[in-house]
């Protein structure tokens, strides 16, 4: 049950992210009883809402290519 629930939040992540689903289409296409209850779960597992998930996870790539970005320029500026 606990693996099988993960799966579907691996997935919900990917349809979230690469096709920029809703969090009502995705609860509906993975079976969960409503936005709701999907909501709920994904929020205790990944510790943000499905609407919000596109966006950090967004922020924090970003974040972390400017930062290797800065790096290599600082270090390159120390040569």
């Amino acid at each position: 049950e606990q693996y099988f629930q993960l799966i579907r939040l691996e997935t919900a992540k990917r349809m979230l992210m690469k096709y920029g689903a809703t969090p009502t289409t995705v609860s509906r296409q993975l079976g969960y009883p409503n936005v709701q209850h999907f909501s709920l779960i994904f929020k205790k597992i990944t510790g943000m809402s499905p609407s919000d998930y596109p966006k950090q996870v967004i922020k924090t790539t970003l974040f972390s290519y400017l930062s290797s970005k800065s790096i290599v320029i600082q270090q390159e500026n120390n040569t």
